[in-house]
């Protein structure tokens, strides 16, 4: 069932997609302190969380719909997170993504098969 989105669920991602471009805009990454790239890093995983959410809700609403969306942002979200790191001090190559992409499908396979959220708890 699809939930519709409430304005208080659409003031995060607008927010974080300002914060993202003021901050990306304003400062030079050769002069900021370590603190504030680590930060900037967060700032963008969860960015990509929530964009890759709404494009799962938005597959969703063309017929094809993913079991567990949140879980599969996740895991989507996680992979790319590790992809930008790896970029951004230069040793992302060809292989890391083509061992990535079948670790990505094989944790969301694992995660998906302990408990669905319809299966009742068993006491």
């Amino acid at each position: 069932m699809m939930k519709n989105l409430t304005k208080s669920r659409r003031w995060l991602p607008i927010s974080l997609l300002i914060l993202d471009w003021l901050l990306f805009s304003v400062t030079n990454p050769r002069n900021v302190p370590s603190w504030l790239i680590i930060v900037a890093f967060l700032m963008v995983s969860a960015t990509l969380y929530y964009a890759t959410k709404a494009i799962l809700y938005a597959v969703g609403w063309y017929g094809l719909q993913v079991a567990q969306p949140r879980r599969l942002a996740a895991i989507v979200t996680g992979l790319l997170a590790i992809l930008i790191a790896f970029q951004s001090v230069g040793q992302l190559s060809q292989r890391d993504i083509l061992v990535g992409l079948p670790l990505m499908v094989l944790a969301y396979l694992y995660f998906s098969y302990g408990r669905s959220p319809e299966t009742p708890k068993q006491s």
